[in-house]
Formats: structure tokens, sequence, C-alpha cells
């Protein structure tokens, strides 16, 4: 059931003892759909789209730039398996080591999740959750699943790309600068343990190059 309230932005709906509340906050260039703390642990919303526009975001995405016409699920996946990781371990043992192999990348595989996507037609869509969420780019349609209920919904609208951009940027934040150390020197990337860093960052002193951090991504993921 839906009830209107006076003022013209709040919508009431209730089915089996739960509630919604939605509330619309409108601009000229700029929409924010407000829902209150609910327990559901679902929404489905569906957004009007252009046949011949190109969708980019989503965070970081592998396969494709433009992704109109796919599916991407905004969530932190890693990029290893039991299935990959054994097919890696019995191919190196058979085959060797090959160093210019490249394993294939799964669309929902991502290190960066960010539940939003701009629009070739000067729009930008932003879902406030931390839940996982599903965008589905059809030809005239946009359907957007999340796993519970958002904290809002933003649409913004520019005159142009530029114009977008500078929206989206305030919609973001403003970000902090750059600490001044990054500037002096080199950000030094290592992998494969304490003693490989060191010798490499010895290396490097030892030529007269300035360091001024190293970044050591050893981690268990395969092991």
């Amino acid at each position: 059931t839906y009830q209107k309230e006076e003022d013209g932005v709040l919508y009431f709906t209730s089915k089996k003892n739960k509630s919604l509340l939605i509330h619309f906050d409108e601009s000229e260039d700029k929409l924010v759909i407000y829902f209150s703390p609910s327990s559901y642990n679902r929404l489905f919303i569906s957004l009007p789209a252009f046949e011949n526009e190109y969708i980019y975001g989503c965070g970081e995405q592998f396969t494709h730039l433009n992704l109109k016409g796919g599916k991407v699920n905004s969530w932190v996946s890693e990029h290893q398996g039991v299935i990959p990781i054994a097919k890696k371990i019995l191919r190196e043992k058979i085959f060797g080591v090959n160093p210019s192999y490249k394993a294939k990348l799964k669309d929902h595989q991502t290190y960066y999740a960010s539940p939003t996507y701009f629009s070739s037609k000067n729009y930008f869509v932003g879902v406030d959750t931390d839940a996982f969420t599903s965008f589905n780019f059809k030809k005239d349609k946009t359907e957007i699943v999340v796993r519970e209920v958002p904290l809002s919904i933003t649409i913004l609208k520019g005159k142009d790309h530029l114009d977008l951009v500078s929206k989206v940027y305030e919609y973001f934040g403003k970000q902090a600068p750059i600490p001044s150390w990054v500037h002096n020197g080199v950000i030094l990337a290592t992998q494969g343990g304490d003693e490989v860093m060191m010798k490499k960052y010895y290396e490097m002193k030892e030529a007269g190059c300035k360091i001024s951090a190293i970044w050591c991504q050893d981690w268990s993921g395969q092991h």
C-alpha cells in the first residue's frame, strides 16, 4: 500500500508489518532519493536509460570500458580461487613457470568496487551502500539490485562532461592533498620477501636513487 504525504515527497509502503519511508529531494540538476532504515534485505529499482549511450564506472573493471549491455556486480572479489590455483600449480609442474602467461579476468572480480556510474548522456548515478550491488545496463533501462535498503540514491545531471565531473567531485568530497614525502623519491615496489626487498632497496640506493617509500605486496593468497 502507498500513502502520499501532504508535502508531495514522502511515500509510505507496508507489507507484512514491514515499512519503508522514501523522501525525494529534487533540485534543478540533482535528485536524491533517501530511504528510511528498514528490515528489508533487497531493493530492486529500474531507471530509464538511453539505447545509444555509453556507460562507465562501477569502480575498477577489467574487461570492458563501456559497460552498456552488460551486468556488473559491485563487490570486492579476489582474483584467486581453489580451482585457478590448482590449475596454476599443475601447469607449472608440467610446463614450468611461464612469466608471460596471463590468466583470464572475470567481470565480477575487482579490487575496487564502487556502486556508481557515468553516462555519455551527461548524468551520474550513485548508490550509497556497502552491500552487494548489481547493475544490469539494458538498452532502455538500468536495473539495480541492492542487498539492503541503501541510505540514498543520487542522480546528477550535467550540462556537459566537464560540468558533470565537477558535480561528481562534490558528491565524493574533496580529496586530501598528497603528502609531501611522496615527492622525495620513488615508491619502490617489491615482492618476494624481506631479503629480496632489502636487496632491491640497497641496489637502488647505491645507484643514487632517492626512495620515499617501499610498497611490498607479499601476501599469502596463493598458498
